[in-house]
Parts: structure tokens; sequence; C-alpha cells
């Protein structure tokens, strides 16, 4: 299970770095600061998905969950978002420390 969670997060880290240089380069060309936000992401992806969370969230979790704290973390930059679940997925994939203390340790 470590190996799958450890997997995903390097996944996400690998996606972080895509992104980051999508939007460095976007922002070369244009001559402008562009960043892609989390929920223009999402909507990129996969529009509907999105437009029917919002809904489900409120109607099945708790209302304050979408309003302000899910709204707040789609306006956040993509690659810190997903870079800062990657991150934390690969330190949790590391399970109890074998006595190394490395990062990228192999275990």
């Amino acid at each position: 299970m470590r190996r799958v969670v450890k997997g995903v997060g390097w996944v996400l880290v690998i996606l972080c770095a895509g992104m980051l240089c999508f939007d460095l380069v976007r922002t070369v060309v244009a001559g402008d600061l562009l960043i892609t936000d989390l929920g223009t992401l999402w909507f990129e992806i996969h529009p509907t998905s999105l437009q029917q969370a919002e809904p489900a969230v409120a109607r099945y979790l708790w209302p304050f969950l979408w309003h302000p704290i899910i709204t707040t973390l789609l306006l956040l930059p993509a690659f810190a978002v997903i870079g800062v679940a990657g991150v934390l997925l690969v330190i949790l994939g590391r399970g109890s420390g074998r006595g190394d203390g490395s990062l990228f340790g192999a275990s």
C-alpha cells in the first residue's frame, strides 16, 4: 500500500512540474504572468463534474465546505495544489522511518 501511495505522490509531483512548465511557457509567450488555477484546470478536464460537485457537496456533506473552503482551493495555482498533495503523499508513503532519514530512500 505504501508503494501505491508513494507512486501516486510521484505522479502528482511530475504533474506539478508539467503544470509549472506549462504556465512558464504561457507566461513567456504572452509577456504577462499567466498562472492556471485549479478550478480552470478542472473545468478544462471535465466541466460537468465541476458543475455537479457544488450541489453534491452542499447537499450531501456540508454547505460551508464548498463556500469558502473548496472555492478558495479552486482559486489557488494548480501546480501548487498538485505539488503539495504529491509531496504529502510521497512523505506518507515513506512509512515508519527505518533510520536512513532521506526523502528519496529506496524503501
